[in-house]
């Protein structure tokens, strides 16, 4: 008897094992694939607008704004922010400058995109925001990556994509969850300090791919 349950035993024990690898081969199969229709999308993708929100958090500090979001490659980028602190400016980045105009002032500023006055509260700049630059975050190397499941929200099935950074420096983000669609757009994405406390959230709706945009668009 106590030779069956010893075998019984040992059965499951590998039984459990062999399912555990078989789920953790199976993430990692689904994270692969989600990533590779994100890089997909990126390099497809040659422009698009969206209603882009945004939360960023310094300390005791929250800074909140929403965008009217447009970008076009190679690298152009125009934020109207229509909600929030600064409502009514307009930035432009092109070239490696910052363009920023702001009522009632008639006249256009240039700044270097990490210039505090043209940065969020943690120094996130202009062009630092679409997803080209999102994705440059999940690839950058010594970054733990983990497909977490799926989400339902608004219709959409999303997949999510949790990321962990212990190498950061103290106060940077060590956590990133990133929700992306089918297509591999990524509609959402907030990093996350040691103490598992937001500090940037970003996420885009009412999304338009390639849109054609007038030249003028992305001058002030």
């Amino acid at each position: 008897m106590m030779r069956l349950r010893n075998k019984l035993s040992l059965c499951v024990i590998v039984f459990c094992c062999i399912s555990t690898a078989a789920l953790a081969e199976e993430r990692e199969i689904l994270l692969q694939r989600a990533l590779a229709m994100i890089e997909s999308k990126t390099q497809t993708l040659s422009a698009y607008k969206c209603r882009l929100s945004t939360v960023c958090v310094l300390g005791k500090t929250v800074e909140k704004r929403v965008y009217n979001y447009y970008f076009s490659k190679p690298g152009l980028v125009r934020m109207e922010i229509i909600a929030g602190k600064d409502k009514g400016a307009v930035l432009v980045y092109k070239h490696g400058i910052v363009y920023a105009k702001r009522f009632p002032l008639f006249f256009t500023l240039r700044f270097k995109p990490q210039n505090r006055r043209v940065t969020t509260i943690r120094g996130g700049q202009v062009d630092q925001t679409d997803l080209g630059f999102i994705l440059s975050i999940l690839k950058a190397p010594g970054r733990g990556l983990s497909w977490q499941g799926k989400e339902e929200l608004n219709g959409q099935t999303l997949e999510i994509i949790e990321l962990r950074d212990e190498k950061t420096k103290t106060g940077e983000p060590q956590k990133g969850l990133f929700w992306v669609r089918q297509d591999g757009f990524i509609l959402k994405y907030e990093l996350y300090d040691a103490d598992n406390s937001l500090v940037f959230q970003q996420c885009h709706d009412n999304i338009q791919p390639e849109i054609s945009f007038s030249p003028g668009l992305f001058k002030l």
